[in-house]
């Protein structure tokens, strides 16, 4: 919904409207957009007093902090009177008072895995400029890394090594795909994933009801959701499965579907072209082949292994869900 402008914000972002590029619209856009920063210190405060003076319309503070009275000589949205105050109570009472037009979020709290997800639902932008564990949110050029991708997540992980071979020390494929767009591999993939992929591209609306029934199915009867997995994943799988638990199963795939829309882009993105094939990953690689894998080819991990410049094919007992029962030696290759 269009929001129209009173005559005080008119005034207010005057300086705005008059740039060409911004106008009347690009205010509007401002104040209907919603960012999260995570951190209200040295970087996180100068970015929300401007990004409350811009205009932008809902703003969400994440620390689990107190004012400190070392803070106050370069978190300039704290005053001496906050010491010892909640950060995000701090910065939110002045960006309020700042401009009255913002909806600011306080959450204080610490940013971890199992919260992330609902934390960042429903903001257009995140800004993370909290430091982790006493490391500077900023990663340093020189540093290396390795890379790991399962399944769908294969061709991402090759795609860092191709894109930073100076950086990537090592890369595993887990149970990967070839190029679903070479010919003859994608009529190679398991029924359901075909008609999961065609559905994302040609009715994604329909395709996020798919999968947000699967998610409260998940939910809603765990055990149940489990049982049938196995069943239809076939004896290696379903073995894994039992011995985790159903409900752990049913867990895991309820957190995955969270989101449909992204399981929706998760199918259409790996249907399309890599931009790169396997012969430019000049990486050492190691690819993991699953003996009794139901839902990729047998020969793919052959083909993908053969192709790198550097990889070795490590087949090893288990199906699709193979790095449950060795994920002790994925991680001693990939970290040498």
């Amino acid at each position: 919904m269009e929001l129209t402008l009173s005559d005080d914000q008119i005034e207010r972002y005057s300086r705005h409207i008059i740039l060409e590029n911004v106008g009347v619209n690009g205010q509007q856009t401002l104040l209907a957009s919603k960012v999260l920063i995570i951190g209200a210190g040295g970087l996180g405060a100068p970015a929300s007093l401007y990004l409350a003076a811009a205009g932008v319309g809902t703003l969400g503070l994440v620390d689990a902090d107190q004012v400190d009275l070392s803070n106050l000589q370069r978190q300039v949205i704290h005053h001496t009177a906050d010491v010892g105050r909640n950060k995000v109570e701090s910065a939110a009472n002045k960006l309020r008072a700042i401009n009255p037009d913002v909806t600011v979020h306080a959450l204080h709290m610490r940013v971890e895995a199992n919260n992330i997800l609902d934390l960042i639902e429903g903001y257009d932008f995140v800004i993370d400029v909290h430091p982790r564990e006493g490391r500077p949110a900023r990663v340093e050029i020189s540093d290396t890394f390795a890379v790991m991708g399962w399944s769908m997540g294969g061709q991402y992980a090759a795609a860092l090594a191709v894109a930073m071979p100076a950086r990537v020390t090592r890369l595993a494929i887990i149970a990967g795909a070839l190029p679903l767009t070479e010919p003859g591999v994608f009529a190679r993939l398991p029924v359901m994933d075909r008609a999961y992929t065609r559905l994302s591209q040609r009715s994604p609306s329909l395709a996020r009801m798919c999968f947000r029934t699967m998610g409260f199915t998940a939910r809603a009867a765990p055990s149940l959701y489990g049982k049938l997995a196995a069943a239809e994943l076939g004896p290696a799988d379903g073995k894994v499965l039992r011995d985790e638990g159903f409900d752990v199963f049913a867990r895991m795939s309820a957190e995955a579907l969270r989101r449909p829309d992204g399981v929706v882009e998760d199918y259409r993105a790996w249907i399309r072209p890599w931009g790169f094939t396997p012969e430019q990953v000049a990486v050492p690689a190691d690819v993991w082949a699953g003996e009794n894998d139901q839902l990729v080819d047998a020969d793919w991990q052959r083909e993908l292994a053969g192709r790198m410049k550097d990889a070795t094919l490590h087949t090893r007992p288990g199906g699709h869900f193979m790095a449950h029962l060795h994920y002790q030696e994925i991680f001693e290759h990939l970290t040498r």
